[in-house]
């Protein structure tokens, strides 16, 4: 993990703003704004590399994400990136609210 903080794409840095930043700009209802697709493959890259958690749920025929970070992950981009604590340790995506690939942002992946 030492060299996957260090070296942090900035799709990967945006998806990891979510957990910092109040409120979230994008990929939910209540924004409002689509969130591009290149930050959310990012993210879903995190789960494998960082160990973030992703589980998903169906809410009002859309699909919906979870990920939350890792006790570990919290504490070394506490330290070695942001310098404070996260705003929140999960983060609910609606895909209705994602681009899909190669979109321009009506393509979103959660309806059904």
């Amino acid at each position: 993990m030492n060299q996957t903080i260090s070296n942090l794409t900035e799709p990967q840095r945006n998806f990891l703003e979510l957990f910092w930043q109040e409120p979230i700009i994008h990929g939910t209802r209540e924004s409002q704004n689509s969130m591009p697709y290149k930050i959310y493959h990012a993210g879903l890259g995190l789960v494998t590399v960082l160990g973030l958690s992703k589980s998903e749920w169906r809410e009002g025929g859309h699909l919906c994400e979870r990920f939350a970070l890792n006790n570990y992950a919290k504490s070394r981009l506490e330290d070695e990136v942001y310098g404070i604590p996260p705003v929140r340790i999960e983060v609910d995506l609606n895909l209705e609210y994602v681009e899909g690939p190669g979109s321009s942002g009506g393509g979103a992946r959660g309806r059904i």
